[in-house]
């Protein structure tokens, strides 16, 4: 699926994207206010029950890592050169984030690649790992 990236001014190419609805026959892309609304107020939800959500926020973009995390960390087999290009998206996404002062989203982009690192030394692993327990978020200031 494309869809349109107001803040570069161009349409994606095609990809699978995390936050889509189909209208009719049409299927489109949520856009990403609504999606920050629907975060927020679960976040808000939660905090009343378990107070570690309090001041908790959630982006799009923490989904996308949380699960190129889990894929990597949770053994899916994934070809060596889609790991290299994972890898080059990492990185490139990592400039961005240190250059908007994203400091969560470099921790889990570090993460990330320290495990897609180990996927390309060690391609026997696949079958033997265990997914590791990322906690819980926490608030962003």
């Amino acid at each position: 699926m494309t869809h349109y990236v107001s803040h570069e001014r161009l349409w994606s190419e095609p990809m699978p994207l995390l936050f889509q609805r189909q209208l009719g026959t049409v299927r489109n892309v949520i856009a990403p206010d609504p999606v920050l609304n629907v975060l927020a107020r679960s976040c808000e939800e939660n905090a009343e029950i378990n107070t570690a959500f309090v001041g908790t926020k959630f982006t799009p973009h923490d989904f996308r890592r949380l699960f190129a995390t889990e894929i990597v960390n949770g053994g899916l087999p994934i070809m060596l050169p889609r790991l290299a290009e994972l890898e080059k998206d990492l990185w490139l996404r990592r400039k961005r984030a240190q250059e908007e002062q994203w400091l969560g989203e470099i921790e889990g982009i570090d993460l990330t690649l320290t495990f897609l690192r180990t996927e390309q030394a060690d391609p026997e692993r696949l079958t033997r790992r265990v997914p590791a327990g990322l906690g819980i978020p926490r608030p962003r200031h």
